[in-house]
């Protein structure tokens, strides 16, 4: 019988990103064609997924490492070693990274060009989102948008993208 025991953790638990890293992150998004684990893999490291190594025991003596990703502690994680969520390729799980208190004002997708056209264009998506808040208007509190409560845009070849990166960007915006 196999089993794994212990738990040994490389490096820092989760690499936080300042706003910068995180703007840097969006463009990194904006500039892909399609979907990316890789990217995946930084945008949960981003909004704090982190992977635990566990040191597995054979019956015969054999050692192995296993991965699996967590989220600021929660060992209810899947065992594997590819991120926990597709951000990169499925809108519903992009919209999984729109921050509290943001909303989206719109997303559109302009598919690319066919063949027999003169003028060949890409898939263009775009997504903009803004800040919300709750302001008394009088005797009433009116929940809404201003000025000050942020705007974000990002345009990619499609619209997982493109709402991966304004959120990210909007993520950034709640950083000091």
């Amino acid at each position: 019988m196999q089993g794994c025991v212990g738990f040994a953790r490389r490096g820092d638990a989760v690499t936080a990103l300042d706003k910068a890293g995180l703007v840097a992150l969006a463009e990194r998004v904006e500039a892909l064609t399609g979907p990316c684990r890789e990217t995946d893999a930084e945008i949960a490291r981003a909004i704090g997924w982190y992977q635990k190594e566990v040191v597995c025991h054979g019956v015969k003596g054999g050692k192995w490492v296993e991965k699996y990703w967590t989220y600021k502690g929660d060992t209810r994680a899947a065992w594997s070693s590819v991120p926990p969520h597709d951000f990169t390729a499925s809108l519903d799980v992009a919209m999984t990274l729109v921050p509290d208190g943001w909303a989206i004002e719109g997303l559109s997708f302009w598919p690319a060009a066919p063949d027999e056209a003169d003028t060949k264009t890409q898939a263009s998506a775009t997504a903009r989102l803004v800040g919300t808040s709750v302001r008394r208007m009088g005797r009433s509190m009116v929940w809404g948008h201003s000025g000050g409560d942020g705007r974000t845009e990002a345009t990619a070849s499609t619209p997982a993208l493109a709402l991966s990166a304004a959120a990210l960007r909007a993520i950034a915006a709640g950083q000091p």
